[in-house]
């Protein structure tokens, strides 16, 4: 399994990230937006990739969704296994130990 580019990783640090999730997380008021349970995860409909990561859809808040770790870990997998890569309770992203 490829490890996440460090782009993406770099995006997922920034503050513009980060006010985005906020963002999302105050809009969507704690919620997972599929289930109802405590939202953890800002999650991107449209996945980012190394062509998309620098455009409006990275940060576009109708691309982004909160949802629960278990939610989320459904729709990441629905798309892709990331066998290196999680994301912590704060949603960022780290290596697997």
């Amino acid at each position: 399994m490829r490890s996440t580019p460090q782009e993406l990783i770099k995006f997922y640090q920034s503050k513009k990230w980060k006010a985005v999730r906020a963002f999302i997380k105050q809009r969507d008021q704690g919620i997972c937006q599929k289930c109802g349970g405590i939202g953890q995860e800002v999650h991107h409909k449209i996945p980012l990739t190394l062509r998309n990561y620098q455009t409006e859809l990275a940060i576009d808040p109708e691309n982004l969704v909160l949802l629960c770790k278990s939610c989320h870990d459904a729709e990441r997998g629905a798309v892709q296994v990331r066998e290196d890569v999680m994301f912590d309770e704060y949603g960022r992203m780290k290596p697997r130990k």
